[in-house]
């Protein structure tokens, strides 16, 4: 995924919209938001306009999703996504983790539980999107589950 050809990004930060012009100010962003001690986070850009007859309908552009994180404390649960918006869930093997069932609720995103395996160091989470906001692609050292 080729980040460079996006001019416009909105980073979502509980609930907050951040128009953002540039991957640095992306970066500078969700460093300092590394600092909190809970929250959700996720990255789309705009990239123009539906079909008139979508437009009709409700939808007025189309946007492409990059990432959505949730942290509480230590642990974290991150998901990339494709162009298709597939879900690619970050499994971190080399570093598993146990959070607490109340933990694992409040980074489901959305769900009702998720399952240990799909839990993170947060540290490693923001380490990966760091990677991937540098890099372009998700990064090697996380395995993934791919949800359609």
């Amino acid at each position: 995924m080729n980040l460079s050809e996006y001019s416009k990004w909105t980073l979502e930060h509980n609930g907050e919209d951040f128009e953002l012009n540039a991957l640095s100010e992306v970066r500078a962003r969700i460093r300092a938001i590394r600092e909190t001690s809970e929250g959700k986070i996720s990255l789309v850009s705009v990239v123009g306009l539906r079909p008139w007859w979508q437009r009709l309908l409700g939808a007025k552009y189309n946007v492409n999703h990059f990432f959505a994180l949730e942290w509480s404390g230590e642990f974290a649960a991150l998901i990339f996504f494709d162009e298709k918006v597939s879900e690619y869930r970050a499994l971190d093997k080399a570093v598993p983790v146990v959070p607490p069932a109340d933990t694992r609720g409040r980074i489901s995103h959305g769900e009702p539980d998720i399952t240990p395996d799909e839990c993170m160091k947060a540290s490693r989470a923001f380490d990966a999107l760091d990677e991937f906001l540098e890099l372009g692609k998700r990064p090697a050292w996380i395995e993934y589950r791919y949800v359609g």
